[in-house]
C-alpha cells in the first residue's frame, strides 16, 4: 500500500474509535468491508469491459465500433480513450450500440 493510504486509514480508524467510541473490531471490519466493496466494483467494471469487447469481436461489429468513434471524433483517436474515461456509461453505450446489429 502507498504510505498515504496507511496514514489515511490510521487517521480514520483513530477518529472513529476515539471520537465516536466505536469498538476497534467493528472499525476493522468496516474498513475490510469497504475495501472489498471497492474492489468488487473495479473488478465488475473490468469484467464487463472484457465481456463487451468479446461480444463486439464475436459479433463482427468491432470495426463498426471503431468507425463510430472515428465519425464522432472526426478522426481524432484520443476520443477512443477520452469518451469512456469521462463518461463510462456513454462509452459502454456506444460499444453496445455498435455490437448489436439493427435493422436498416
Amino acid at each position: 500500500m502507498h504510505p498515504s493510504t496507511d496514514q489515511a486509514l490510521n487517521s480514520v480508524a483513530w477518529s472513529v474509535i476515539v471520537a465516536f467510541k466505536m469498538p476497534a473490531g467493528l472499525a476493522l471490519l468496516s474498513a475490510n468491508q469497504g475495501g472489498v466493496f471497492g474492489a468488487f466494483q473495479v473488478l465488475w467494471i473490468v469484467t464487463m469491459a472484457v465481456w463487451l469487447y468479446q461480444v463486439t469481436v464475436l459479433s463482427g461489429r468491432f470495426e463498426d465500433h471503431g468507425r463510430v468513434f472515428d465519425v464522432i471524433g472526426k478522426g481524432d483517436v484520443r476520443l477512443h480513450t477520452y469518451l469512456p474515461a469521462v463518461h463510462p456509461r456513454l462509452g459502454l453505450d456506444a460499444a453496445v450500440v455498435s455490437a448489436f446489429p439493427t435493422e436498416d
